[in-house]
């Protein structure tokens, strides 16, 4: 019966980026339930080595911590441990059956260590490799990024040619040698609104010895003699979509409320999770918070790429806010001293028994100009 499976449903769904609308959004809804009750024994022995509190699970929670992991045996190793852990439906009693359940969690989690190191690695080579080629500034990078990576793992290629789309707000592609002579080279790539990168391979094809994908990402297999000439044709590309479209390097955000930090408040958060299940086509609700300085600043992370910080208004009122991933990118605007413009999410955490107000920081700005 579809209840009997429907927090696999609900993985499946919300890690291949389904949009949480309709039926789809009323299968995740009630298949998180599933997912809290730690019903499964092999999910819930995940759930537990990711430091994840039954319970209190989000459909956030799948798409960035129990999907990676989960994906994470196949990037690495073999997809086949993580489909083995899934089929435990009860905990074993035999001794031997519960040290094998266990085994394959610490195997998942130490793929998605693996993963994550070897991703970021990857990510900085490919940054300094960028940066050397066509120099440090935002104005100064290419319309389309294309790196050849000679070591960047097959697993984690897309993910880091996301970052690097994120990072730059460029389309872009990471090539790596294939083949037994490494005649061919194998390339992933990650697209921004507005370019349709299938569409770019398609004016291209007669490249490629075979390729795929959709607006968004791509995958090709190519000759290595025929880069420079690909490199060539999605500039040529790129050069007729900037020319219809003046911003197209601009990153545009549905902003649902424009307020003040008076208006957020651990009862707006609440409400706000009523529209949950989030995720494709049904994201959270985006703030726009203005006029606001920035202090206690704290950087996190092994490459300080995240940083939390306190906004204060002309009032004094205060939010806690943290920005995840891209914090090297904003030091200007962190260190300015400046009133800033926040973009971004709210979320209410409970942290040692209390609840805590937190915003999700998608952008920092120098002035409230925004791309509708």
């Amino acid at each position: 019966a579809l209840t009997e499976v429907l927090d696999l449903v609900c993985i499946g769904t919300v890690g291949d980026i389904m949009p949480l609308v309709d039926e789809n959004r009323t299968m995740v809804k009630f298949g998180m339930k599933i997912v809290n009750t730690g019903r499964r024994a092999g999910l819930s022995g995940l759930v537990k080595a990711a430091s994840l509190t039954p319970g209190k699970i989000t459909s956030e929670n799948v798409s960035y911590v129990i999907v990676p992991h989960l994906n994470a045996s196949g990037r690495m190793e073999d997809a086949s441990i993580a489909v083995e852990l899934l089929r435990y439906d009860k905990m074993p009693d035999d001794i031997r059956a519960k040290e094998d359940l266990q085994k394959k969690v610490d195997c998942l989690v130490h793929h998605n260590a693996q993963r994550k190191k070897v991703q970021q690695n990857t990510f900085v080579k490919c940054v300094a490799q960028l940066q050397e080629a066509d120099g440090q500034e935002q104005e100064d990078i290419k319309d389309f990024i294309v790196i050849k990576s000679e070591d960047a793992h097959e697993g984690i290629a897309g993910i880091v040619a996301g970052k690097m789309k994120e990072t730059y707000y460029r389309p872009c592609i990471i090539v790596t040698p294939s083949g037994e002579d490494k005649q061919y080279l194998k390339g992933t790539g990650r697209s921004i609104d507005g370019v349709n990168l299938y569409d770019l391979l398609k004016q291209n094809e007669r490249l490629f010895e075979k390729f795929g994908g959709h607006a968004g990402a791509c995958g090709f297999l190519m000759k290595k003699e025929n880069l420079s000439l690909l490199e060539e044709g999605l500039l040529k590309g790129m050069a007729a979509l900037k020319a219809e479209h003046v911003d197209l390097f601009e990153k545009k955000y549905d902003i649902d409320l424009y307020a003040g930090l008076d208006v957020y408040t651990v009862n707006l958060a609440k409400e706000l999770d009523l529209l949950a299940p989030f995720g494709n086509a049904n994201p959270k609700p985006l703030f726009y918070c203005s006029k606001v300085w920035l202090e206690d600043v704290r950087f996190m992370g092994d490459q300080n790429q995240h940083v939390r910080f306190m906004a204060k208004d002309q009032a004094g009122r205060k939010l806690q806010c943290v920005l995840f991933q891209n914090a090297q990118h904003y030091l200007h605007h962190i260190y300015s001293r400046r009133q800033v413009d926040l973009i971004g999410t709210l979320e209410c955490q409970l942290w040692q028994g209390s609840e805590r107000l937190q915003f999700l920081v998608n952008e920092i700005r120098f002035d409230e100009a925004i791309n509708m």
